[in-house]
């Protein structure tokens, strides 16, 4: 028996089991679907887990086919459907042009509702402000368990209307790019003063976001667990719990002279600090652990080193082939990152600090052998791990649909 005649032969739950394996790789998906009935059976439902509506046209299309036609194709094609990003200001042309006027416009209440309320099992939904208060009143209904939030729109009201609608649903929240200025339209931004306590929120994602002026006085997350934190302000600390399961930092960007009593630091068990080859946290690791961390309290300390800028071509690395151990780990230049961490250990609760590259290269390796000399103390107490083309062991990266520089929706690594 050759090994096509082999994987025929195999149960259904087990060849699931392998197109899983290629749930971000469509082509590859597309293929298998197209082989034979029993695998378009199997590949069908992954290549309908994830429905992207990026402009105006498929908005169009996809909102004929599920809630205009639904009795006929869109209730069994929607069951599928776990995962949607929906976003408005990515189409080039003007939306409902040549269109009969039974289709939606973006801003359209009813509509919008309509179209989410003809995928049952929604669970992921990526969009702006704008569209997420259309559907806030909807949330509690909903099967939306995380929602990430691209800032588009600054209407105070209405974001405090989302958080409210999701607060006894919504475990996941991602805000990117969510700015509230001193003005909005001339006028100052007043929230309401009904405070709202997100209960069943467990994770909690902020970045490149500024002046959250919703923290602490209207929105309070008394359950969050996980925080990540990319680029952006310090949430206050009076908004979240005092202690948090994990907590993720890249590109710090708080200064010290800016904290007022009500901010940080967190008191984390498990701290994973993320930096790129030019980020400047890297040169200064103890001092932004210092600054956000309550020191005493951190078990596993991670730091997560990325070759690659996030804005940068990913096939071209940043750091110089001529590059050093002391220009990849700069924080080793002396011995006071070293005596840091051996003081957290002997002194506080850290048990274990873990190095991990995410890129395997036959020069970061060599960084690596090099790495493990200059901290000889770290290794002799037993403490330490090096890893190498592996992702965080903290806070393992997840693909998500992420909206590049460039404008475009892609699949990354990236929060």
């Amino acid at each position: 028996m050759n090994g096509a005649q082999c994987f025929q032969t195999l149960p259904t739950e087990l060849v699931s089991l392998v197109f899983q394996e290629l749930y971000y790789s469509l082509d590859a998906l597309k293929a298998c679907s197209s082989t034979c009935k029993r695998w378009r059976s199997i590949a069908l439902p992954l290549l309908l887990t994830r429905l992207c509506v990026v402009d105006g046209n498929l908005f169009l299309r996809a909102y004929q086919f599920f809630v205009l036609n639904a009795p006929s194709t869109g209730v069994s094609i929607a069951q599928p459907v776990r995962e949607m990003v929906i976003d408005p200001h990515s189409h080039s042309s003007p939306l409902g042009a040549d269109v009969p006027n039974v289709i939606p416009i973006w801003n359209n209440q009813r509509c919008i509702l309509a179209f989410f309320r003809a995928f049952p099992r929604l669970k992921v939904l990526h969009c702006t402000l704008s569209i997420a208060s259309l559907v806030s009143s909807s949330l509690p209904q909903s099967s939306i368990t995380t929602l990430d939030i691209n800032g588009w729109h600054y209407d105070a009201p209405s974001f405090t209307k989302l958080f409210r609608g999701g607060a006894g649903t919504l475990r996941s929240v991602t805000l990117q790019d969510i700015r509230f200025p001193a003005l909005h339209g001339g006028k100052a931004h007043t929230f309401s003063p009904l405070q709202v306590s997100m209960v069943a929120l467990t994770e909690l994602t902020l970045i490149r976001c500024d002046d959250l002026r919703f923290f602490p006085t209207v929105i309070q997350m008394p359950n969050v667990k996980t925080l990540r934190m990319d680029g952006c302000d310090m949430p206050p600390a009076t908004s979240l719990p005092p202690s948090l399961e994990m907590l993720v930092i890249q590109r710090e960007r708080f200064q010290p002279d800016t904290r007022s009593d009500s901010v940080g630091p967190f008191s984390a068990d498990n701290v994973a600090v993320i930096c790129h080859f030019t980020n400047p946290v890297r040169r200064n690791i103890q001092q932004t652990i210092s600054r956000i961390c309550v020191s005493s309290s951190i078990k596993h300390l991670e730091l997560v080193l990325l070759d690659n800028d996030d804005n940068s071509d990913t096939s071209t690395p940043t750091s110089p082939s001529s590059s050093t151990s002391a220009d990849y780990f700069p924080f080793t230049r002396d011995s006071v990152f070293e005596d840091f961490v051996i003081n957290l250990h002997k002194y506080d609760a850290l048990e274990r600090f873990v190095i991990t590259a995410e890129q395997e290269t036959d020069l970061i390796s060599s960084h690596m052998k090099e790495f493990q000399a200059r901290v000889p103390m770290l290794w002799r107490l037993g403490i330490m791990d090096v890893r190498v083309g592996v992702s965080s062991a903290l806070d393992p990266q997840r693909f998500r649909y992420v909206k590049s520089p460039g404008g475009s929706w892609v699949w990354s690594r990236d929060w």
